[in-house]
């Protein structure tokens, strides 16, 4: 008789699933502080759904920049600045990635 094999249950996926969606989110906001964005606007983006370069793609060059202008909208009493150069880095990424 061979040993049964475990079956997987939903919530052993679902954890599993969820820790894959962290850990992308986590990197997307690791990337973004490379491009010289604070910890708070690398949070900003990826709490706004963008949280790898496939979501990056899917929005236009115009959404990309309405996205910038609400997080510095949202943001303004906590200091929260995207220096130009860092603006212009996330444009290329989203030129590129398309």
């Amino acid at each position: 008789m061979a040993p049964a094999v475990p079956i997987p249950q939903p919530v052993a996926i679902a954890a599993n699933l969820l820790g894959a969606v962290q850990l992308q989110r986590q990197q997307m906001e690791e990337a973004l502080m490379r491009l010289g964005l604070s910890e708070l606007a690398a949070r900003e983006f990826t709490n706004n759904g963008i949280n790898g370069l496939e979501r990056l793609r899917m929005l236009t060059t115009d959404g990309l920049d309405r996205l910038i202008k609400q997080i510095h909208r949202d943001n303004q009493g906590m200091g929260l600045f995207i220096l130009f150069f860092s603006q212009e880095s996330i444009h290329a990424i989203h030129f590129w990635s398309n």
